[in-house]
């Protein structure tokens, strides 16, 4: 045991004089920082960062409340979309095998058929409820 402790107290010695210029030389960065105001601009960093989290906050509120009360409407929007976007890759389909459809037509998608549960959602634009 007292071999060990003197075999590693050399080691030991010269780990603790290495923390010691170490946190001198922390030492004199953090008065080097205090004497510029860096404390100060943190401050303000930190105030401004506040606010920012405080405004997101209340416009994610304001954003939920908003879909809360257009939340038939945006379904009826999405449902619309869907619609229209079916059918144009459909057009864009049928131009794309054989554009002298653009003289003689494309034949329109059937109609998709409708979850009785989502009944309520698939109104045209501008239907009303």
């Amino acid at each position: 045991m007292q071999s060990t402790l003197r075999d590693d107290t050399p080691d030991v010695e010269r780990t603790l004089s290495g923390v010691a210029a170490t946190m001198g030389r922390l030492d004199s960065v953090v008065n080097r920082l205090a004497r510029r105001g860096l404390a100060d601009s943190v401050s303000v960093a930190v105030a401004n960062t506040n606010r920012l989290l405080l405004r997101l906050d209340s416009l994610a509120r304001e954003a939920h409340s908003l879909t809360a009360e257009n939340r038939s409407d945006l379904r009826a929007t999405v449902t619309n979309l869907t619609e229209a976007s079916r059918q144009l890759n459909n057009f864009v389909d049928q131009m794309s095998r054989r554009p002298f459809r653009a003289l003689t037509g494309v034949k329109p998608l059937p109609p998709v058929a409708r979850d009785s549960s989502r009944a309520d959602t698939a109104r045209p634009i501008g239907a009303k409820p």
